[in-house]
């Protein structure tokens, strides 16, 4: 099998046995390797938004030129917590981000259990906002809160991440490391989000190089004047749903 690489962007992640490589600094376990100072080989969170060494200067920024700032920030989210039934619902709002960084800043628990009791934390979602939360607010987990955060994530994810095993990424990262019992179903999605993420990130430098946009742009008003258009309605590869219906 080829070996994949895994960024410290991305996280790394260890899938059995490790293997520090001191010559390069880095740590390979089956297909992956990456970084031996990176998060899932210190196993420490949070690990997706920002690390705690990043936790310093961001305190000195706060209190210092974004003082003011932070403070309406925090302000808004405390009137909004504090509304009776204040709950979390969907991963579309960026409610459990806002906190998690929240507690991450002021070490005040108060922000980390409105995440941990949000009703969507009982039901999970497979969009990034939600894993983010999670990692955010890790520390404050129990044990029976983390191996549900593992069921949530594995219950159907064939099914799930089918169309789009990049998605697998965030979660696998977040719970990689955990004592959750479902380490080797973990690794497994671990390396498969790794790969699908590649794959990814391939097929939108394709989209940009050859559509002028980006994966997520539907705002092509010159498709019909576009030296291209005629690759873009004959190459089974180029054509998308948009382009091939609604040029």
């Amino acid at each position: 099998m080829k070996r994949l690489v895994l960024s410290l962007l991305l996280a790394g992640g260890l899938l059995g046995p490790r293997t520090i490589l001191a010559a390069s600094a880095t740590v390979r376990s089956g297909a992956l390797e990456m970084p031996a100072d990176c998060a899932l080989v210190t196993n420490e969170h949070p690990r997706l938004l920002f690390r705690q060494r990043d936790l310093t200067a961001y305190k000195g920024r706060i209190a210092g030129p974004m003082a003011e700032d932070f403070q309406r920030f925090r302000a808004w989210w405390d009137r909004k917590i504090a509304v009776p039934g204040y709950d979390w619902k969907s991963a579309e709002e960026m409610d459990g981000v806002a906190l998690g960084v929240l507690y991450q800043l002021t070490g005040q628990r108060r922000y980390a259990d409105a995440v941990r009791r949000s009703s969507l934390l009982q039901t999970g979602s497979i969009f990034w906002a939600y894993h983010f939360a999670v990692d955010l607010v890790f520390d404050t987990l129990s044990p029976e809160e983390i191996r549900q955060q593992a069921d949530l994530f594995l219950k159907g994810a064939d099914e799930k991440y089918r169309y789009n095993r990049g998605w697998a990424l965030w979660p696998a990262i977040v719970l990689h490391g955990a004592a959750s019992g479902r380490e080797a179903q973990v690794a497994k999605w671990l390396e498969q989000g790794v790969r699908g993420a590649a794959e990814r990130i391939a097929e939108a430098d394709e989209w940009a190089a050859n559509r002028g946009g980006d994966v997520n742009s539907f705002s092509y008003v010159r498709w019909k004047s576009h030296p291209d258009y005629s690759q873009w309605t004959t190459d089974p590869f180029r054509r998308s749903v948009v382009l091939g219906t609604s040029p």
